[in-house]
């Protein structure tokens, strides 16, 4: 019967046999031959590497769900959700060692949530950033005017923008496109002037009379 070099001590197979060694003052007892702590120990560093993988798979696994959660509210127009979303993202980066050193002593997180957005470009179809995936399925200042708000989002693709790319387009006339949206809104379910007259009305002033014109043109396109 041949013995597998895998039960056998170290010893043997490490050149530390000499001739006395098979002789019966040798030594040689079936305990020493058979000794099975290598063994315990290459099972013991096998579980524990194995362990550690699976620790990193975990981590990796619990990225990848946040990320799924992202994109599927940002697909849904949920804004308010993706914000969320967004929000346990960076938590759960945090949490993870490898990314908490991204956070430096004044709580400044710029550099992870660059490595976020990264991280979520990755993940995207047809090579579409994230810039693109939120401007395309999310609502504007004028849109959430217009829109009718089943989900009450409060956030809108300017705060996602901001947010998750660090991109800022809001500006001193986002009330005026809100207030555009909903007079373009209230002119198609009443048909009415009236009603942009009354909207851009509460705006007053030479902007107010600018942005009507705006809209009114809109208005007439949309009708």
């Amino acid at each position: 019967m041949t013995v597998g070099t895998s039960f056998q001590n170290g010893s043997f197979m490490g050149g530390s046999a000499t001739a006395g060694t098979f002789t019966l003052n040798g030594g040689v007892t079936t305990s020493s031959l058979y000794n099975t702590d290598a063994l315990d120990r290459r099972y013991e560093y096998t579980d524990t590497k194995e362990g550690y993988e699976i620790a990193y798979s975990g981590r990796d696994a619990a990225i990848n769900s946040c990320i799924a959660n992202v994109k599927s509210y940002i697909a849904q127009g949920r804004e308010d959700k993706a914000l969320e979303a967004y929000q346990e993202l960076l938590t759960q980066m945090k949490s993870q060692t490898r990314y908490a050193q991204l956070v430096d002593e004044t709580g400044d997180d710029s550099q992870l949530r660059a490595i976020a957005r990264e991280l979520i470009n990755a993940n995207m179809d047809d090579n579409q950033t994230l810039e693109e995936f939120i401007k395309t399925n999310t609502a504007n200042k004028f849109e959430r005017g217009f829109e009718i708000n089943w989900d009450g989002d409060k956030a809108t693709e300017e705060d996602l923008l901001n947010e998750m790319c660090n991109l800022d387009e809001t500006g001193r006339f986002d009330t005026l496109e809100y207030l555009g949206g909903k007079a373009c809104k209230m002119a198609l379910t009443t048909g009415g002037g009236a009603a942009i007259g009354a909207a851009i009305g509460a705006i007053g002033g030479p902007i107010g009379a600018g942005i009507g014109a705006v809209v009114g043109a809109v208005v007439g396109l949309i009708i």
